[in-house]
């Protein structure tokens, strides 16, 4: 009798610890299964928070597109105005008085077409908002308002350059009123950018006379070729080296300022 309890003692404790092993094995499964369904659930939040996040940029792609195909549509419309001014401008020259035989025109007398300068500024407003459009990206306005005048033009030229070439510059205004000259505007950017190359600091000053642009460094930049333009046109380029600081200026002709 006492043997056969002692056997059924063993045979009990063997089966408790058995039992004992399998909880505990079985615990340790349930703990991975929900740590694994946690891991499991955090990525699915991931995921639908990417998820979430693409829809959101998917969003503001299509706002931006819409807006760089409504601001493309409008670029589109100024062209063909601009055109239209262009064709108007041409026939009412060769229709002048002033018309010389065999087909030349005569410029002696001639008065200007009222449309010209209008005109070009529009195709200045064009290339502006091409070249910002292609640095800062589609639906991002022009970082100056842009009113014809030589100083919003020169202002994006320059904010241009910095996302382009990265050359940093400072512009101050000492002009008593706007300025309306696209072909000053133009020779003005394109001197900005020859300089803007050398990659020192620009600091300007523009005022009713002359836009004049200084930066430190040790030689004098080439601005032959834009020299020229500017005395084609009735202004002076000249640039000039004191030190360790060159000044380039751009000498505006007030008889051809254009309100």
């Amino acid at each position: 009798m006492t043997v056969a309890l002692i056997v059924v003692i063993a045979v009990a404790l063997v089966a408790v610890s058995v039992l004992g092993w399998l909880a505990q094995r079985s615990s340790a499964s349930l703990r991975r299964e929900r740590a694994r369904s946690l891991r499991q659930a955090n990525r699915l939040r991931d995921a639908e928070d990417r998820a979430a996040k693409a829809a959101e940029d998917l969003e503001r792609c299509q706002q931006r597109a819409e807006i760089a195909e409504d601001k493309c549509s409008k670029a589109e419309e100024l062209v063909a105005k601009v055109e239209g001014e262009l064709y108007a401008a041409r026939e009412l020259t060769q229709s002048a008085p002033g018309n010389a035989p065999g087909g030349v025109l005569s410029l002696q007398g001639a008065a200007p077409s009222p449309t010209g300068p209008n005109v070009l500024l529009q195709l200045e407003r064009v290339r502006l908002d091409r070249e910002w459009l292609e640095v800062a990206g589609p639906g991002v306005d022009l970082p100056v308002p842009w009113d014809e005048s030589l100083a919003s033009g020169v202002a994006i030229e320059l904010a241009v350059i910095r996302e382009v070439i990265g050359t940093p510059s400072e512009m101050s205004i000492t002009a008593r009123g706007p300025r309306r000259d696209p072909v000053a505007l133009r020779v003005a950017c394109e001197l900005l950018r020859a300089l803007a190359r050398s990659g020192d600091e620009m600091r300007i000053v523009l005022s009713d006379d002359a836009l004049t642009v200084v930066q430190y460094q040790d030689h004098i930049p080439d601005v032959t070729r834009l020299q020229e333009v500017a005395e084609d046109y009735g202004m002076a380029l000249f640039a000039g080296l004191d030190g360790d600081q060159v000044s380039t200026r751009l000498v505006f002709d007030q008889s051809h300022r254009l309100i």
